[in-house]
């Protein structure tokens, strides 16, 4: 069951949510749960069918997005065989068609031709050693990502980007390679300002996607993984709540449902809420005084012991990560959700 859209939406949310969607987008995750009390963003996904003035319709969307706030991170599409580690893949907690000589003279290759520089060669060779287990494999893998391709907001009013190999990608083009359209962007909204993010997955007209996009558990199941390796426990939780929605897991629902509802999501809101002021801080300028006044009275409302009597302060973000992580690996054991058990597992 989720909130229904647009109904149940502020018409202020409402104005940003459709400002950043090309046609009408799902609200996914937290924000998207009417049993969740507390979400810090709003993530997006929409999956509309590309067409001969998608490109144009891009560009006027994303002079629109910069009326109403600031957009930090575009990804459009990749170049999928400048990605390393394509092939291995995680089966019972082990990476299995793993071949460090592959991976090096795949590595050696991009590096001749100028693809990437001599920093990018000499840290991939340092991750690709000659056996991965499953957390470095995740790291590595996502790290030699050469492909995936970031756009500035130049390059998108031009309608093509330059490459790594100084040939020429148009828009239209990246739209249909294997990587996903992705903005982020940084708004203010009501007291506070938010991250909204909206992935677009551009369709060809029978309805199939250009873009590959992992199974839902093996996708969530790595996520879960490397969050667990990271000790980010907060996320390990989001993660796991998702997969018990998608296979009815109703008991772990709400074992974690009932995490999240506690002092431990007030407090996960107040640190992502002052994350954004710290990660951002030429784009929350404006207001940022504002929202560390109103945050005030959240802080007022704290129940952990190391932050009685706190008030909103930069300075205060490590000990309130290192308090949140703490007890949220606690609350997942005490609900016997730590050990990750097989439903959680590749």
């Amino acid at each position: 069951m989720e909130r229904d859209f647009p109904e149940q939406y502020s018409k202020g949310l409402l104005k940003i949510l459709k400002a950043v969607s090309i046609g009408t987008p799902t609200v996914v995750g937290s924000s998207a749960d009417p049993k969740i009390m507390y979400s810090a963003d709003y993530d997006l996904m929409e999956d509309p069918i590309l067409r001969r003035n998608s490109a144009t319709t891009f560009q006027k969307k994303i002079k629109q997005i910069q009326k109403i706030g600031k957009i930090v991170d575009t990804k459009i599409g990749e170049i999928s065989e400048w990605n390393l580690l394509k092939k291995p893949h995680i089966k019972n907690g082990n990476v299995k068609e793993y071949n460090q000589g592959n991976e090096l003279e795949h590595l050696s290759a991009l590096w001749s031709k100028k693809i990437i520089t001599h920093e990018e060669f000499m840290t991939a060779q340092t991750m690709l050693k000659p056996h991965l287990n499953s957390v470095e494999f995740l790291r590595a893998r996502k790290e030699l990502r050469f492909g995936i391709l970031r756009w500035d907001l130049k390059e998108i009013s031009k309608g093509y980007k330059e490459l790594r190999d100084k040939s020429i990608i148009y828009l239209d083009e990246a739209f249909k390679t294997k990587g996903i359209t992705k903005i982020d962007i940084v708004t203010w909204l009501k007291n506070k300002y938010v991250e909204i993010s909206n992935i677009i997955l551009w369709t060809n007209s029978a309805g199939k996607p250009y873009a590959y996009i992992p199974s839902v558990k093996k996708g969530l199941a790595e996520n879960i993984l490397e969050f667990e390796a990271e000790g980010n426990y907060v996320k390990v939780a989001k993660r796991m709540l998702s997969l018990a929605k998608q296979f009815k897991n109703l008991t772990d629902r709400d074992k974690l449902t009932e995490i999240l509802n506690s002092p431990l999501g007030k407090l996960y809101l107040v640190t992502a809420d002052m994350e954004v002021l710290k990660e951002f801080p030429t784009i929350v300028r404006k207001c940022k005084r504002k929202e560390l006044d109103l945050l005030k009275d959240e802080f007022a409302k704290l129940f952990f012991p190391e932050l009685n009597k706190a008030v909103p302060d930069l300075k205060l973000l490590p000990k309130m990560k290192e308090v949140l992580q703490r007890e949220m690996q606690k609350a997942l054991k005490l609900k016997n959700l730590l050990p990750i058990t097989r439903d959680y597992q590749i």
